[in-house]
């Protein structure tokens, strides 16, 4: 890793193929996390959703045949308004810090008519202070502002060209547009069933101007020339894929795919626990059926369970019987791929969790206790047996700190400083307000961030075991661990804190750190050593940390620069929604990632494990 500060930004388009209606939003929310996983910033270009801006045109001309093109273009911009408008709200529900942004704020400046305009300016100030709020923009695809302050749309492809404009601009590493096809052909696919067309590897600039122009409207691939910019041609289900998939348009010689795609197949996965999170994680899995396989949920009482969808129209309760047990030898014996462990708890759930990896089954897990406490055991029983154990929803929930550490690991990091448990975040903002504590605890409850017992939370164990996960992430799983401070909310002088804090106009938070004991000349190349203490403390106001607000959390690595340098990782740290979607990327890693996970594609060989 060059430098741990330089942060590759991924310009990602979908279009309205892909986009059908709000049902595919959270297949396009797993794409965009799955970028920020691997630590990119991700500006996203939503197009309107299906058929919207042919339905809307009608409707205009059912009104007048020549609708006037100032007013028609600010009707057809509402449809890329409302899609981009429901992606920020899916990636909020999903715990994923995203801005909405427009062209108006962006200073995305068109000249030309109000139906068919160009790009021209791009205001880049705007654009860094913008991902200086978020890691995620989400700019509706299409819509742009004339020099004279006025509306203008970009034509057929406008949300293409919208990508690559601001791709070339900002200097984005990556510019993919997601389509309903695997990328350019010699011909349309669908044209020939008997004799399909080649797919191209590569396509010059000049090759993809002779095709129709169906999939990537010329002027976009105009655009690109005269700008330098390769960018990726792709079906959203080859996105994430490893391997020779899509078309990268560019200046190289055309080159078809010597290889063909490889071949996925679905994977079954069995579910434990069908909680707050199990739920969301089965809902997710039904939402991705191309990909998943239910093949059992095991529970601990069918009858509450069954309750919960009776009179309901959930394909749950239409599958309940067939997919839920209680006997974990039998849901074993389903012969799931991979195994996702949401029950929580050690003793209860670790023989199974050691059995499912002894059979050679990958494991995803979301159990910050028994990683903590039987993680090192359970990584040598998945290494012997060469099968992935993958955690990332243990710590952070949707804010990708696991990865984070495991991209710093090797560079001259010092620690980190952490707010790792979103419950007691927001408990703590209540109680700055006067909100007395029983109360503070039942509307977190309400919320879904506390559990029915929160007394791990409120004690300080919950990030305690955390801290373990994420500096054996950064140091190593030899890491050596001497504490200090082990505190929760019953600190003896949490009220003196809390005086303070509102003194000061500070935030009272329960930090976690760690950091290497001694300096970084006198490291060796043994195993680290780090000092860690969890305790309350008040946080200056402007301070990182203090900026996380909810139910947020987040991680502030202290870099080993000249400059004592900082990386800030944040996002929401608690809920059904960010959990299920961490655990759902753990998934969609191994589905795309065959050499992580033996029998993923037909034919394939066992693979080295590696960690989440």
């Amino acid at each position: 890793m060059s430098s741990p500060l330089a942060i590759p930004i991924t310009v990602l388009k979908f279009g309205s193929s892909v986009l059908r209606s709000e049902a595919d939003l959270p297949t396009v929310v797993h794409e965009i996390y799955a970028e920020l996983r691997k630590g990119h910033r991700v500006l996203v270009v939503p197009s309107a959703f299906g058929s919207t801006t042919d339905d809307l045109l009608a409707i205009a001309k059912s009104q007048t045949p020549e609708p006037e093109p100032r007013v028609l273009a600010r009707l057809l911009a509402t449809g890329e308004s409302t899609s981009a408008a429901l992606l920020s709200l899916a990636l909020k529900r999903a715990g994923i810090c995203a801005r909405l942004i427009g062209p108006e704020s962006v200073g995305l400046l068109t000249e030309g008519g109000y139906l068919d305009a160009h790009p021209i300016s791009l205001d880049l100030a705007a654009v860094h202070a913008a991902f200086e709020a978020a890691p995620v923009l989400v700019l509706p695809g299409f819509i742009s502002r004339r020099t004279d302050g006025e509306l203008a749309l970009l034509g057929r492809g406008g949300s293409d060209l919208t990508a690559i404009f601001v791709a070339s601009r900002i200097r984005a590493s990556r510019c993919v547009l997601v389509k309903d096809v695997e990328g350019l052909f010699e011909w349309d696919p669908a044209g020939s069933a008997t004799h399909p067309p080649r797919r191209f590897q590569n396509i010059s600039y000049g090759d993809a101007l002779g095709l129709s122009g169906s999939v990537v409207q010329h002027k976009a691939i105009r655009l690109a020339r005269d700008e330098d910019l390769s960018f990726e041609v792709c079906g959203a289900s080859s996105l994430g894929m490893e391997g020779p998939t899509g078309t990268i348009v560019g200046s190289k010689p055309s080159a078809w795919a010597e290889l063909e795609a490889p071949r996925y197949t679905r994977l079954r996965v069995g579910l434990v626990g069908h909680g707050t999170v199990g739920a969301g994680v089965l809902d997710h899995l039904f939402g991705a059926s191309e990909d998943f396989e239910v093949a059992g949920v095991l529970v601990r009482d069918l009858a509450s369970h069954r309750a919960n969808f009776v009179g309901t129209h959930s394909p749950v309760a239409r599958y309940f019987d067939e997919l839920f047990t209680t006997d974990a030898r039998e849901f074993l014996d389903r012969a799931p791929d991979i195994v996702v462990e949401v029950a929580g708890g050690v003793e209860s759930v670790e023989p199974l969790v050691r059995t499912a990896l002894e059979r050679g089954l990958a494991v995803v897990t979301a159990n910050k206790a028994l990683m903590a406490e039987r993680g090192l055991a359970l990584h040598e029983i998945a290494e012997r047996s060469g099968t992935p154990l993958v955690y990332s929803a243990a710590v952070g929930c949707s804010a990708p700190l696991l990865e984070a550490a495991q991209r710093l690991r090797g560079t001259s990091v010092r620690g980190f400083e952490a707010l790792l448990n979103g419950t007691t975040n927001f408990i703590l903002e209540l109680l700055q307000r006067g909100v007395p504590l029983d109360d503070a605890i039942v509307e977190s409850q309400e919320r879904g961030y506390a559990e029915a017992d929160p007394t791990l939370d409120l004690n300080g164990t919950d990030a305690a075991q955390k801290v373990v996960l994420l500096a054996r992430a950064l140091f190593g799983r030899d890491v050596r661990l001497r504490w200090g401070l082990r505190q929760g909310l019953e600190s003896p002088n949490l009220q003196d804190l809390l005086a303070e804090a509102r003194g000061a106009e500070g935030q009272v938070r329960m930090v976690a750190s760690c950091f290497l004991e001694g300096t970084a000349s006198g490291r060796t190349a043994g195993p680290h050593e780090a000092f860690v203490e969890v305790a309350p403390v008040v946080l200056p106001s402007g301070s990182a940390l203090a900026g996380i607000q909810g139910a947020g959390a987040g991680v502030l690595f202290a870099l080993d620069t000249p400059d004592r340098s900082t990386l800030l990782v944040a996002g929401e740290g608690a809920g059904r929604w960010p959990t299920s979607e961490a655990v759902m990327a753990d998934l969609l890693d191994l589905r795309r990632s065959p050499e992580r996970f033996r029998g993923i594609v037909a034919g394939s060989s066992s693979a080295e494990n590696t960690e989440s």
